[in-house]
């Protein structure tokens, strides 16, 4: 009886000893993981034609780095603010920083937060967000008069800009036509007749019915849409050319045929 005793207790240690070293090797794969994540894993392009034009807004996609791409928007007088999650946990850390060393007081309960960054912290994503700009700032092309918000996405601080867009809004439904009749025209000089469309036969912009023009690559995507919300909301206008995810955002300069 002693000795069934004896081997039933090392039986069960044994499988806690086992259990404990499968639920900490699982949490350690996952971390690996984890890790691994943060940093982007590219791919390169895949069948079909290449796009004929990687410029945008005036600079180029897949080679433009943020330092440059920031450099001629502030000469232009654009003023840009990195807001991927990493830069703005960045900036609540460093307040928070500042608080504790102010305040000398609850160092303890605030030192977990501050001990090292989170996994969202340490995502190298820059994106530049531009507010109110003038479409003239943009200093590509002769745009129609109008405002909005500029974005550019880079993988990282030392990666090429992979995105770049420019949202603006309208009352008038004649202006937004307008503006989407020649941003159209200007991405088929440089790209080709759209490989899709949606709505384009309207005549207006009936509510909520996005009228669209896309331009699709192994390399590289282009769309403008326009959306009319009514009301307050107006019109609105957005424009995007891309480096698809996962591509390499440098894709559209390598490997050409």
């Amino acid at each position: 009886m002693r000795l069934r005793a004896q081997l039933a207790a090392a039986a069960a240690l044994c499988v806690l000893v086992a259990g404990g070293f499968g639920s900490w090797y699982a949490r350690r794969v996952a971390a690996l993981a984890r890790g691994a994540a943060d940093a982007p894993r590219f791919v390169e392009p895949g069948a079909g034609p290449r796009a004929p034009s990687a410029e945008a807004f005036g600079v180029a996609l897949g080679r433009a780095t943020p330092g440059e791409v920031r450099q001629r928007l502030a000469a232009r007088g654009v003023d840009c603010v990195d807001r991927s999650v990493g830069a703005m946990l960045k900036q609540w850390r460093e307040a928070r920083r500042a608080e504790v060393a102010a305040a000398k007081s609850d160092a303890v309960s605030g030192a977990s937060a501050l001990a090292r960054p989170s996994r969202l912290e340490r995502n190298p994503q820059v994106r530049l967000s531009c507010e109110t700009v003038r479409a003239s700032s943009l200093g590509d092309w002769a745009r129609p008069e109008s405002f909005g918000r500029l974005l550019m996405v880079f993988d990282g601080p030392a990666q090429p800009l992979r995105h770049a867009s420019f949202e603006r809004t309208f009352s008038a439904p004649s202006a937004a036509r307008r503006d989407l009749e020649q941003t159209r025209s200007h991405l088929a000089q440089r790209l080709g007749p759209p490989t899709r469309s949606a709505n384009a036969a309207s005549a207006d912009l009936p509510w909520l019915t996005p009228v669209e023009y896309e331009w699709s690559f192994a390399d590289l995507r282009a769309v403008i849409t326009a959306i009319n919300y009514g009301g307050r909301r107006g019109i609105v206008v957005s424009e995007t050319v891309e480096v698809p995810w996962p591509v390499r955002a440098d894709a559209p300069w390598h490997f050409r045929t």
